[in-house]
């Protein structure tokens, strides 16, 4: 499936590769990573990308791999407007967590939320 690595690899363009669903909703794949794409992909393009993602579309989600695990996160991170942090109950331990806040704090972005998988109705709030 063509998508963002297509994009960055010159191998497609933005047309022919976001999927239109039938709600409006707009999706663009990740795509298949490789280390063409790797070597091709730096900051400013990254930037250059978003700035024509938010020319065209009224919200843009980027969904990353985990922050601490993959380099390749923190450029996109870098351009965010804003992160949500996603932590699961029973895996994600408290100073990992932290560990992940502070990097993303480092690269620029508010963090402006969690989401907590596996929470039950005791352990959330209003």
């Amino acid at each position: 499936e063509l998508g963002v690595c297509e994009i960055f690899g010159a191998d497609a363009d933005l047309p022919e590769t976001v999927k239109i669903l039938p709600a409006g909703l707009a999706v663009l794949p990740a795509g298949q990573w490789s280390d063409r794409v790797r070597a091709r992909i730096s900051s400013d393009e990254i930037a250059s990308f978003l700035e024509h993602l938010r020319q065209n579309f009224e919200v843009i989600i980027v969904n990353t791999h985990p922050v601490l695990m993959v380099a390749e996160s923190a450029p996109l991170i870098r351009h965010a407007d804003a992160v949500i942090l996603s932590v699961e109950k029973f895996e994600t331990r408290l100073p990992m967590m932290m560990r992940a806040q502070e990097k993303i704090i480092s690269l620029a972005p508010p963090v402006v939320g969690v989401v907590y998988h596996g929470a039950n109705k005791e352990e959330c709030w209003n």
